[in-house]
């Protein structure tokens, strides 16, 4: 008797239940790889911080929601910083521009004129603060003193609640966890501070003005009256008397600065000084917080 091999209608029901198990999660999956995608679905945001300490504050409102774009890199002066053609370029598409203001972006027509967003947001952190002197248009360092900082977390999130209201509840729940973790950094200094014995500083320039004031302590003089520009000689000794009169010990040195004046002045007077970083770097922080208890660490170490 000859074998004839079976018909495929007629195997297909005996392996079809041993086929199905394999086949099915290929079948799904190859399913919503082709389904449509939502097309409610809102695209990210561009947000476009001059300085790094805005754009941890914006970064942790936004939250998936956005991208953050800094303008002046890790290392750089704000004060003496130009834009460049490539900077240009990626934030040609900002949908939000998020200045501090105070004179501190000279260079913030050009990059304004260079956006292409006719419906750009722009959020200018030091409208309405009430500012300190010292510089042309006050002083702009407010970031330093984390309440003003939380000032300014609350005008970002309410500008972003109106630029994109479909993720308002998001940005809302965001604001209010950092606003949290503001208000405990402030109280954490609070109880730093006190412990220290000495209450006056000298600093390389007027970036702590708000922080002293916050915390009682008092800048006695500062190393650069003018951005980069090396102190006089008779500058330099008539700090020096500041310092041996009020017994000041203490000088806060910045990571964008030169320290030849500091070493010098250390020297003269014995006094010791802190490098600290305003603005913030993969060396220091890049978070906000993290950057402000890093140079509390570092204040501690010398005015304890």
């Amino acid at each position: 008797m000859r074998f004839r091999p079976p018909r495929f209608r007629t195997v297909l029901p005996v392996l079809l239940p041993l086929w199905l198990p394999l086949w099915l999660p290929l079948c799904l999956l190859v399913a919503d790889g082709c389904a449509p995608k939502d097309s409610r679905e809102t695209p990210k945001l561009l947000i476009v911080a001059s300085i790094a300490p805005l754009g941890s504050l914006a970064s942790e409102i936004a939250g998936a929601h956005a991208d953050v774009l800094i303008v002046v890199p890790p290392g750089m002066n704000p004060h003496v910083f130009d834009l460049t053609p490539e900077l240009l370029r990626r934030a040609s598409d900002a949908d939000v521009l998020l200045l501090n203001g105070a004179g501190l972006e000279f260079w913030a027509g050009k990059l304004r004129e260079n956006i292409r967003n006719s419906a750009l947001m722009e959020i200018t952190a030091t409208d309405g603060m009430a500012l300190l002197g010292g510089h042309d248009h006050g002083n702009p360092h407010f970031w330093l003193d984390p309440i003003l900082a939380m000032e300014a977390a609350r005008r970002i999130r309410g500008a972003l609640v109106r630029k994109d209201s479909s993720h308002e509840a998001t940005y809302r729940a965001n604001a209010q966890r950092l606003l949290d973790s503001l208000g405990i950094l402030h109280a954490d200094i609070l109880c730093e501070v006190a412990t220290w014995r000495k209450r006056t500083f000298i600093a390389t320039h007027a970036t702590w003005d708000y922080f002293a004031a916050r915390y009682d302590l008092q800048q006695l003089a500062t190393l650069e009256s003018i951005p980069g520009r090396e102190i006089s000689p008779r500058e330099m000794a008539d700090i020096i008397r500041v310092m041996q009169t009020t017994t000041t010990t203490a000088i806060f040195a910045e990571t964008l600065s030169s320290l030849k004046a500091v070493e010098m002045l250390a020297t003269e007077t014995g006094a010791r000084y802190a490098v600290l970083d305003p603005l913030g770097s993969p060396q220091t922080a890049t978070r906000y917080i993290d950057l402000m208890r890093y140079n509390l660490r570092h204040m501690s170490g010398i005015m304890r």
